[in-house]
């Protein structure tokens, strides 16, 4: 099947069905993904996306230690379902997570920015990371 919204075909997905024209649309995994999280413009948004994705990626990896890449298993035309092909796809959104998180960052004030870290590194009980922005907080202000 052919996304709706970028036109790859045989990529992992859903089929929506609209309620009153029961007219379908198939949506790819990393355009239904990259819908979801379009509307997350804010470093906690963006992290507990990650955190999100994080453990998606851990667990789909887990499925293809135990399993294998089962690529020749699947006709074509399912070859998006294996394993593998949704691990690597969960790994690529990611990536793109990161990416925006780090192009938030750089967008921030640095005072801003350092403080939302501090109380990240506190927060994950990383004293040593809290100290060290901590000192640079002190000499930003």
């Amino acid at each position: 099947m052919k996304c709706k919204i970028c036109g790859k075909e045989n990529q992992a997905g859903a089929v929506f069905i609209h309620a009153e024209t029961k007219i379908s649309d198939y949506v790819c995994l990393s355009c239904q993904l990259e819908s979801e999280m379009a509307g997350a413009k804010e470093l906690k948004d963006i992290d507990a996306n990650i955190k999100m994705m994080e453990g998606a990626v851990d667990k789909f990896k887990t499925i293809v230690e135990e399993v294998g890449s089962m690529e020749g298993e699947y006709p074509p035309e399912l070859m998006a379902f294996a394993p593998l092909s949704v691990y690597k796809i969960a790994e690529e959104f990611l990536a793109t997570l990161k990416i925006r998180r780090m192009e938030l960052l750089l967008k921030e004030d640095k005072t801003i920015r350092l403080k939302y870290e501090l109380q990240q590194a506190i927060e994950k009980e990383d004293f040593e990371k809290a100290a060290q922005l901590k000192s640079q907080l002190a000499e930003e202000e």
